[in-house]
């Protein structure tokens, strides 16, 4: 989702953002991109708030759509 997004497909990463992929309270440990802002460097952290990152990068991604 967040790679489309870097991308500028944000109409793709929308389309993951249905799928509803971050409500699953199985999904382990994972390293991710955090992704504060557009035109911020990307920083490679570790997260076993997986659901929490999706959701936060759905937001993010919405939000960038709705501006459009």
């Amino acid at each position: 989702m967040l790679a489309l997004h870097i991308l500028g497909r944000d109409e793709e990463a929308a389309l993951l953002l249905k799928a509803e992929i971050y409500d699953d309270p199985t999904l382990p440990d994972a390293y991710v991109w955090e992704h504060i802002s557009c035109g911020q460097s990307l920083k490679l952290v570790s997260t076993s708030e997986v659901s929490t990152y999706l959701r936060m990068t759905s937001a993010h991604i919405q939000e960038i759509l709705n501006l459009r």
